[in-house]
């Protein structure tokens, strides 16, 4: 459970990022 919410919030960062550039 904590690796899969780590991978999510992860993934959710890079989204961010790439949606911030």
């Amino acid at each position: 459970l904590w690796v899969h919410c780590a991978a999510l919030y992860i993934i959710s960062f890079s989204a961010c990022i790439l949606l911030y550039f």
